[in-house]
């Protein structure tokens, strides 16, 4: 994942910065070990690992970027064969 360090506008920058927090691995970053969600849920497959997923998605996600808002996580992909990827739909706040 390339990071635009100046992004153009400011809905580009929290579009990076949910990238980078639903993408990361807690406790991987050695300036900010607190970013990102738990790792364990790396090797959880399946539906299980899709609401597991979600529900850290929606917990973590406003507190580390307090400008959105989450509507819907869902998943594009096949869950029976664990080949899917998360969408996060939310919303910036005004």
């Amino acid at each position: 994942m390339t990071l635009n360090l100046q992004p153009a506008t400011i809905n580009d920058e929290i579009a990076q910065n949910v990238r980078v927090i639903s993408r990361t691995r807690r406790g991987s970053q050695p300036l900010d070990r607190q970013l990102g969600i738990n790792g364990e849920l790396v090797d959880t497959a399946g539906t299980r690992g899709q609401a597991l997923y979600a529900a850290a998605v929606i917990d973590t996600l406003p507190q580390q970027e307090p400008r959105v808002v989450i509507k819907q996580v869902r998943f594009d992909g096949d869950a029976a064969a664990a080949q899917y990827s998360p969408v996060i739909e939310y919303e910036v706040k005004q």
